[in-house]
Formats: C-alpha cells, sequence, structure tokens
C-alpha cells in the first residue's frame, strides 16, 4: 500500500487551482459543452444596487477607513469618492465580511468533513476494538442458584443460573452427570464470548414418599413436607411446595386410601394417603363383686371405652373361677372392627354359701297306668341361695313306664357352688287307669261333705266313710302306691292297714285337706300305717282309719299324741304289739300333744279378734 503525505496532497491542489489551464483539460472526464461552477458564477450579472443609497464623499472619510471600505468592494463596484452604505451598521462602523481567499468555502467545508470523517472512523475502530476485548477478554458477572428437584426429575444447567449476561451459555462440567438423592455439589461451566468460568452449585434431590400412612382418628393438618422423605435436607434452599387440591383436616379422612396432587417448583407430583387404624381399644375397668355362680359377662367389668372405630367384641382372655374364694383379676379382650386388639384389667371377688338351693313344686308320688309318658319336672323349679334360679335335673333311668310296678326316680337340682338338692320321688305303673279312681273318689266325696262343712268335719266323714265301707282282712298288698291301695280298697272292700291308709289319703287329698302318710321306724314289728291331717290349720293330729280291735273308732279320726300314746298302751294291754303308733319323729311335722292345747290356742286366738 502506498501511503501520500497530507502536505504534498495539499501542495498539489493549490497549483491545480492555480493554473491558467482551461477548465476542461484540468477535468478530461466532464462532459464537452458543460462550463464550470466558477465560469458559471463569473458570467452572471451582478444585483442591481439599491434604489436608495447614502453615498459619503470620500474626503469626508479618512484615509483608513477608505482603505478599509475598498478592501471590500469589489473593484466593478466601486465609485470613486463614494462607498455603500450597506458596509456598514447601524451605528456607523463598518462591516468587513470575511476575506475569502480564492475557492475558500468549498474548501472550508471539505476540511470539516474530513476531518468529522477522519474522528468518526477512528472513534469507530476504537469502539469496536474496545468492544471486541471486553466481551472476549474481560471479566462478566453472574450468579448461580441453588436448584431443589424432585428425584427422577431433569435437571438442566440453565436451573442453576439465577442472571449473567445476554448470551452466556451454561453447561455441565461433568459430562456423564447423574443427580443423586440429597445435597450434592454440581461442577458447571459458563462461557461468554472468549471468556469461561468454572463454578459448583448445589443441587438438592427431593424424594417423594409413595405412601403416607396416618392414623384414623387423629386430630392435625395434612402439610406438603410430610409426603416428602427427605424434606429436612433442603432446609437451607428457597423452593415452593404446595397441595394442588387443598386436603381436608386429617381427622375428617376415613379408613382407606386417597391421592394427593403436590407440586415442586411447579412440577406435580403424587403421593397415596393411606388413612388406617392401628391403634388397638382401651378402656376404664371397675372392680366387681358377686355372689357365686352369679352370671357375669366382660361389658360388667368396663365403664368406658376409647377407640376412634366401631368396637367389634369385648370377651374374657380366659373364664374367670367363679368357686375360687379370693379376689381374682380379670383379663377383658376389646377388639374394634379393624381386627386391633386391646387388653384390659379388672379385679373379681366371689361371695360363697353353704346353703343349698330350693327345689319347688315336686311331686314326690307320681301314679300312672302302664304307658304313660311322665314328666317329672312339670311345674318344677329350683334357686339358689341368692334367689336364682338353676336348673332343674331327673335320673329316671330306672322307671319302666310299660311295665305295671314301684320305681324310684331322682329329681335334683345343683347351685354354682356345688350344693344340691334332691327328691326322690315313687313311681307307680299299674295296669288300671288312675284316672277313673280318681273320677271314683271324687263321685264319693260328692255325696259325704260339702261346702258348708269345716275341714275337720269333713276328715271326720271320711274317716266314717271308711270305716264303714271297707272291712279289715289279711292281705298280700304291700305297694306305697295310694292310687294301688285305693283301687284295691275300691274293688275287693277290704285290705290291710296299708290299704286303708292309701283310700283314706286319697279321699283327704281330693277333698283339699293337708295330710300326709307316716313312715314308720324300721325296727317295728308291726306293720301297722296310718295317716296325720292338718284341717282348717288346726295343727297336725293322727288320723288312723284302721280297725284297732278296741272301741275307738269314734275317736280315731283326730287324735293327739297323748291319745296315741293311750291308744298304743291299751292295744298292747288287749294283746296287740307295744309299738302300735310308733314312727319317726323327725320326718314330720310337729303334732299336736293334747287336745287342751288346741282348744287354749283357739281361746287366745279369739281373745286377740275381740281386742
Amino acid at each position: 500500500m502506498k501511503f501520500v503525505s497530507r502536505r504534498g496532497s495539499r501542495e498539489k491542489k493549490q497549483r491545480a487551482e492555480n493554473t491558467s489551464q482551461p477548465y476542461d483539460q484540468m477535468h478530461p472526464n466532464r462532459p464537452k459543452g458543460t462550463r464550470s461552477p466558477s465560469d458559471e458564477a463569473a458570467r452572471q450579472p451582478l444585483p442591481p444596487p439599491p434604489t436608495e443609497k447614502l453615498i459619503y464623499p470620500e474626503s469626508s472619510l479618512s484615509a483608513r477607513q477608505m482603505q478599509a471600505i475598498n478592501s471590500v468592494i469589489r473593484p466593478s463596484e466601486q465609485v470613486p469618492g463614494q462607498m455603500r452604505l450597506d458596509s456598514m451598521d447601524d451605528t456607523g462602523k463598518i462591516r468587513t465580511p470575511p476575506v475569502e481567499a480564492p475557492g475558500g468555502a468549498k474548501r472550508v467545508f471539505k476540511i470539516i468533513f474530513v476531518t468529522i470523517f477522519i474522528v468518526a472512523a477512528i472513534g469507530a475502530t476504537g469502539y469496536g476494538a474496545w468492544y471486541w476485548w471486553w466481551t472476549n477478554h474481560a471479566t462478566f458477572n453472574y450468579t448461580v442458584q441453588p436448584t431443589v428437584a424432585l428425584y427422577g426429575q431433569d435437571v438442566t444447567p440453565n436451573d442453576f443460573l439465577e442472571h449473567g449476561p445476554s448470551g452466556v451459555a451454561i453447561e455441565f462440567l461433568e459430562s456423564d452427570f447423574e443427580p443423586h438423592v440429597g445435597l450434592q455439589y454440581v461442577p458447571l461451566k459458563l462461557t461468554y464470548g472468549l471468556r469461561s468460568v468454572e463454578t459448583n452449585a448445589r443441587l438438592y434431590v427431593l424424594t417423594p414418599y409413595d405412601r403416607v400412612e396416618r392414623e384414623f382418628g387423629e386430630d392435625g393438618i395434612l402439610m406438603p413436607a410430610d409426603f416428602i422423605s427427605n424434606v429436612d435436607v433442603a432446609a437451607a434452599a428457597s423452593f415452593d411446595l404446595y397441595f394442588i387440591e387443598e386436603p381436608l383436616p386429617q381427622e375428617d379422612y376415613q379408613v382407606g386410601e386417597f391421592t394427593m396432587l403436590l407440586a415442586l417448583n411447579d412440577t406435580p407430583f403424587e403421593v397415596t394417603l393411606i388413612v388406617a387404624d392401628t391403634t388397638p381399644p382401651t378402656a376404664i375397668t371397675t372392680s366387681l363383686e358377686i355372689n357365686v355362680g352369679e352370671e357375669i359377662f366382660p361389658e360388667d367389668f368396663i365403664e368406658e371405652i376409647f377407640d376412634a372405630s366401631d368396637i367389634q367384641s369385648v370377651f374374657f382372655a380366659r373364664p374367670p373361677d367363679f368357686y375360687n374364694w379370693y379376689p381374682q383379676t380379670v383379663e377383658i379382650v376389646i377388639e374394634d372392627i379393624y381386627g386391633n386388639i386391646g387388653t384390659v384389667f379388672a379385679e373379681l371377688t366371689i361371695i360363697f354359701t353353704a346353703a343349698p338351693p330350693v327345689v319347688e313344686g315336686v311331686i314326690e308320688v307320681i301314679e300312672a297306668q302302664v304307658g304313660t309318658q311322665l314328666n317329672f319336672l312339670h311345674g318344677v323349679a329350683a334357686f339358689d341361695y341368692f334367689g336364682r334360679e338353676i336348673e332343674v335335673h331327673v335320673d329316671s333311668d330306672d322307671v319302666d313306664v310299660d311295665t305295671a310296678g314301684s320305681y324310684i326316680a331322682i329329681v335334683w337340682a345343683e347351685d354354682y357352688a356345688g350344693f344340691r338338692t334332691e327328691f326322690e320321688v315313687a313311681v307307680h305303673i299299674h295296669d288300671f287307669d288312675p284316672e277313673e279312681i280318681y273320677q271314683q273318689v271324687d263321685d264319693i266325696l260328692e255325696g259325704i261333705i260339702d261346702d258348708e262343712m269345716t275341714q275337720a268335719e269333713q276328715v271326720e266323714a271320711i274317716h266314717e266313710w271308711v270305716t264303714e265301707n271297707i272291712t279289715s282282712a289279711t292281705s298280700d298288698f304291700e305297694s306305697q302306691s295310694v292310687v294301688a291301695g285305693a283301687y284295691r280298697a275300691l274293688e275287693d272292700r277290704d285290705g290291710n292297714a296299708l290299704i286303708f291308709s292309701a283310700i283314706s289319703s286319697l279321699m283327704l287329698t281330693r277333698a283339699d285337706i293337708p295330710n300326709m302318710l307316716i313312715e314308720r321306724t324300721p325296727e317295728a314289728e308291726y306293720g301297722h300305717r296310718w295317716n296325720l291331717v292338718n284341717p282348717d290349720e288346726r295343727g297336725w293330729f293322727h288320723f288312723d282309719s284302721y280297725p284297732t280291735g278296741l272301741d275307738l273308732s269314734s275317736q280315731t279320726s283326730m287324735f293327739t299324741n297323748a291319745q296315741a300314746r293311750d291308744f298304743a298302751r291299751r292295744i298292747y294291754e288287749n294283746d296287740g304289739p307295744e309299738d302300735y303308733y310308733t314312727f319317726i319323729i323327725g320326718l314330720f311335722p310337729e303334732i299336736v300333744i293334747a287336745e287342751e292345747d288346741t282348744e287354749d290356742d283357739e281361746d287366745e286366738d279369739d281373745d286377740e279378734a275381740e281386742g
């Protein structure tokens, strides 16, 4: 490249301007017939002078002033001895226009333009060089930020750039970078132009739970952090974790599974909420004191049960020992509908007694025809010492209802303490129908007694009918059956003492007069049998319808113990047995000792009534 100095260029230009060569020769490329701008200007006529001019005589001006005027007036415009008024200002001072050298205005413009252009070019070049250097070599400002992401979520380098210059590039320094759970420092490379910077940024990778379990019935508020397993790792970072759908209060969820929708920094994810009842029931118990054998249930020990769910069952872990005299601890199991089992304890005390149960309604003698089905427990009830009804049993395996004869059945009851009460039931199976005998006896009674008679009078009437219609006779009859004896009496109209006592007993019973058969002592030599009666509740008297061989028939319908001893003595004196009226006293109620005792008691009752 050839450089030319500016000075030489100016000299050449000056010479070109001062040359006398025509414009056409200086500009050979100009079209022919055209004139230079200066030629055109020289040929233009001058503007006419002002119509009014104040001309001062040249003699009135000083030589210096005239020199100045002449220097600014073109020769063609100068008039000797005169000057133009427009060359002066309003104060009379001469305006001196700038002196132009030949071609001066154009030259000044070009100099200014070139100077401006050169300055602009230098400035642009310098700015471009500075900008290039600044963008490629100067340091730049940037900030990386901690990033919080979910496990499995895509993480890009731009997630770590908080701010930096436009066009900055950021990339992982490690090409095989993989996020892992928890906190890790991520190497990054930032490039801006030719400038590169390496730095580290923190990455917190959080892991949502697959399933979050909550206890049914617990109060509380579900928080988004409850659904992240390692949320504490990112405690120093700033992130936005929230529910997409607001959950219910925890206590309003029923047992089951629910899908919870959440988001971490606007990245949605799901977690399953499982509400389960795993808490066993608890309870407040109370101690109990019961009578032996008293029925008791586990619920009787429970005052209040605490559980969020319904209770399915309450039962004893082991049945209490109801025969334990000492206080015992009872274990009670409570189970709710979800299978949770709780155990509570209570104290139990058993109160014992030695009194046997009471059995009522037992028929101790049963008369039945062959083939009759017997109900030994009809109308029978048993109660323990505390008045609680207990079960009654019967042992009747030895009774053959298909064969005539006498049998024994046992009716018994046992309380919870093991005390037992039992009765022997005499069962007599006959070849005849006992109901027919009952009917015959009823017919006889209808003819000899009425409702106007006292029971004592009825006793006397029954005694009289037996002694007048049945005769004493030797008999092999040994049955203890009243109905069988009455049957023999009515059929044969005679018999031994067993038959007499049997027909008397049946007639007294059908007349609703309290009576019973006497049980002889085992050592008694004579097999006599008679009855006891209690007419009108006057007390128990002896009743004997069997002939004694003495003149006693009018006295034996109702006689006292004293009379019985007297009769026995008299019978013995007449060659009869010595123990005629001997019986087992402890098996029977107290018998009136003497008739006077009964009369005195009646007098006392009358006095009390009158009082």
